[in-house]
C-alpha cells in the first residue's frame, strides 16, 4: 500500500501507524486500544493543535485474509467454504459510503457495516472514534484469534483474499483522499440503548 501511494502521490499526507500490545492492554496503557497509546504519543500528526496536523479520517486494518471456520451439526470443527465476516466500524454515513463503494467490485465480500454503540468499539478504529476522526475500522473476527497453535491457524489465512481486501482498502483511502474535508464531516457518536429486553 505505501508503495502504491508513494507512486500516486495523493493530495493529502497519509500516515501509517503499526501498533503494538493489541492483546497487551494492561502492559501497553492508554484510553482503550493500542492505537490510544500511539495517538497519545504522537498527538502532533493528528490532533490538530497549533503547529500540529489535523486528522481529517481514519482507516484501522485488521486480520486480513481470514477464512471461516466452524463447528458443524455434528460438533466437528471445519472450513465452511467463506471467508470470516468483515465487520467493519464507519464513523459517519460518509465513511459508510465509501466503503461500500470500495467493496462493491469485488468477487466476494461478506461486508456488516457497524457503529459504536453503548460506549464499546471493538477494535483499534474505537480510539480514533473516540478523538472525533471519521473512520473506517475493518474488522474480520475469526474464531480462531487466539488460538495458540503450533501452526499459528496459517491454513486458516488466504493470500488472496488478503490480496483482494488490500485492493479495497486501497480504493477506500483514494476516495478519502479525493473526498473533501467538509464532505467527510465529523462523527456521528455511539448510538445508545437502554433498558432491558424481554424473552
Amino acid at each position: 500500500m505505501i508503495r502504491y501511494l508513494q507512486q500516486e502521490q495523493p493530495e493529502r499526507t497519509m500516515v501509517f501507524a503499526f501498533v503494538t500490545g493489541h492483546f497487551r492492554l494492561p502492559d501497553f496503557k492508554g484510553t482503550s486500544q493500542a492505537t490510544s497509546t500511539w495517538m497519545e504519543a504522537h498527538s502532533e500528526l493528528w490532533d490538530g493543535g497549533s503547529g500540529h496536523m489535523k486528522a481529517v479520517a481514519g482507516i484501522t486494518v485488521e486480520h486480513l485474509g481470514s477464512l471461516e471456520w466452524k463447528d458443524d451439526a455434528s460438533g466437528h470443527y471445519g472450513p465452511t467454504g467463506q471467508m470470516t465476516t468483515e465487520f467493519t466500524y464507519a464513523g459517519n454515513a460518509m465513511m459508510e459510503t465509501i466503503w461500500l463503494k470500495a467493496v462493491e467490485h469485488r468477487s466476494a465480500t461478506r461486508t456488516v457495516i457497524l457503529r459504536g454503540h453503548n460506549m464499546l468499539e471493538f477494535g483499534e478504529s474505537q480510539p480514533l472514534f473516540e478523538a472525533g476522526i471519521p473512520v473506517i475500522g475493518f474488522i474480520p473476527m475469526p474464531d480462531y484469534l487466539t488460538v495458540n497453535s503450533e501452526n499459528r491457524e496459517m491454513d486458516k489465512f488466504d493470500l488472496d483474499l488478503m490480496h483482494a481486501q488490500v485492493e479495497s482498502l486501497l480504493k477506500a483511502v483514494n476516495l478519502v483522499d479525493g473526498t473533501p474535508t467538509e464532505e467527510l464531516g465529523k462523527v456521528d457518536g455511539y448510538s445508545f440503548f437502554y433498558g432491558r429486553t424481554q424473552l
